[in-house]
């Protein structure tokens, strides 16, 4: 009995070994699990897919929270000028080139009367409303809130990964406590209806930074 509990050790600890050894940029085990979410995030906005688990395991329940993970696990510590020059430069600048392209765009339609929706081409649409609001001034953008969010999360885990290495304090037991203190206040920014405007964006970050910093505890 021993020796086969010990295989399966050794069997898990090799996957877990096989895993992290791969390469970042083409690791197929988290390919394949981003394609999931993707098929997932899909099933939970098309209400006439009816999936059975969906009734047991709701698709909300989790599948951003995945998307969350999945960007924890990549990690990597760097200098914090290099840090902000590359989230800068793949989230922001891209979330901004393509906000201003989308208010474009339905800002065009409207004018002709194609849709009745979405919010004026202003500044504070631009640059503002991302950061103060729903994110999806423009409607058809409506999914990029994901982007500023998940900007956030790895600022925010960035400074205390910083604060772990200069205070020796162990990272996992500190992510861990930061991570339930937040979730705590998440859950009661939202049951006293702080969940519009700002609070929207930081009941988000709230929600998701504990999936993000599960990555400490692998």
């Amino acid at each position: 009995m021993y020796g086969k509990n010990m295989k399966k050790l050794e069997s898990i600890e090799a996957v877990h070994t096989h895993v992290y050894s791969l390469p970042k940029r083409n690791n197929k085990t988290f390919l394949i699990l981003q394609s999931f979410g993707i098929l997932i995030v899909v099933f939970g906005h098309c209400s006439g897919i009816k999936i059975f688990l969906n009734n047991v395991f709701p698709f909300y329940s989790f599948h951003m929270a995945l998307f969350a993970f999945i960007s924890g696990y990549f990690f990597k510590d760097r200098k914090i000028s290099e840090f902000l020059k590359i989230k800068i430069k793949n989230l922001i600048i891209p979330y901004f080139i393509w906000n201003f392209i989308y208010g474009i765009i339905v800002n065009i339609l409207k004018n002709f009367n194609v849709v009745n929706y979405g919010g004026d081409f202003t500044l504070y649409n631009i640059f503002i409303a991302p950061f103060y609001g729903n994110s999806n001034q423009f409607i058809f953008n409506v999914a990029a809130w994901f982007v500023i969010s998940i900007f956030f999360i790895q600022l925010i885990y960035f400074i205390i990964y910083k604060i772990n290495k200069i205070t020796k304090i162990n990272t996992e037991i500190f992510v861990a406590i930061i991570a339930i203190i937040i979730a705590y206040f998440e859950l009661e920014m939202v049951r006293k209806g702080h969940n519009t405007g700002f609070w929207f964006l930081l009941t988000r970050i709230c929600f998701l930074m504990p999936f993000y910093a599960i990555r400490s505890n692998l």
